[in-house]
């Protein structure tokens, strides 16, 4: 039985309180497992960046629980040092913007993430040029983020959270800056992490054309997890039509 690396049971994020409450998430409950590719889809607002912000422990939600590697920590036992050592360790991120240091080229950026982690030395090195190399930024290890386009520094940036191995990857929509070939080449990569070191990913896009890759998407609605859907197959036409698993 493959085992589950992250849950969310019952998870609900409110931000301020009384007349000025916003709900962002209700009641989410979602087990992934090791090694799965989770697509996540819904309107913009609609509470996904929320769920990646609870499931990479970077926010703490104001009811439910959450278990990483079966580990509970949606807890107040669980210290920020604590937290930050697992995001360490654990967890990477690709966000809407690239985020990179301005100051550091390529390969230091993706070399960064291994400092942080305490690796040093050639292998850190050759681990971040290999990276760079699968997507396609060999040629741009040098370069400063202000010289690469949009899509360049989201390729740098998926390669400096990949680096350290982590079991959890989120991305939010890592694609959206893409053509059409480097889109592809990112899932393929993100497929790859999945299938073949079991890395569970989970995906925040708006982009249809790219949800062939997943195991299983889900469908967040007005903060709620509202149904399930089976990948879809470019070769099954009109990509709004996804096929539905639950309701």
């Amino acid at each position: 039985m493959t085992a589950t690396a992250l849950s969310l049971h019952g998870v609900s994020k409110t931000y301020g309180s009384g007349d000025r409450a916003v709900a962002a998430l209700r009641h989410a409950s979602v087990d992934i497992a090791s090694g799965e590719l989770l697509g996540i889809i819904g309107p913009s607002g609609s509470g996904k960046t929320t769920f990646l912000m609870l499931a990479g422990l970077v926010e703490p939600p104001t009811h439910g629980e959450i278990r990483l590697l079966g580990r509970k920590v949606a807890d107040p036992k669980t210290s920020a040092a604590d937290l930050r050592k697992l995001r360490r360790h654990h967890i990477g991120f690709v966000f809407q913007k690239a985020n990179l240091l301005p100051f550091l080229t390529a390969l230091e950026n993706v070399q960064l993430a291994h400092e942080v982690a305490k690796l040093h030395g050639s292998q850190a090195r050759k681990r971040a040029c290999e990276l760079l190399d699968e997507l396609g930024m060999a040629h741009k290890i040098n370069a400063y983020p202000q010289t690469l386009s949009g899509g360049e520094q989201q390729r740098v940036a998926l390669a400096r959270a990949i680096a350290n191995r982590p079991a959890l990857l989120l991305a939010d929509e890592p694609t959206a800056a893409l053509d059409g070939d480097r889109r592809r080449q990112v899932m393929g990569l993100l497929s790859n992490l999945a299938r073949n070191e079991g890395v569970t990913v989970c995906v925040v896009t708006h982009d249809v054309r790219a949800t062939s890759v997943f195991d299983r998407i889900i469908e967040i609605s007005d903060g709620e997890i509202i149904r399930e859907y089976a990948p879809f197959d470019e070769s099954m036409g009109d990509p709004s039509n996804l096929p539905r698993l639950s309701s």
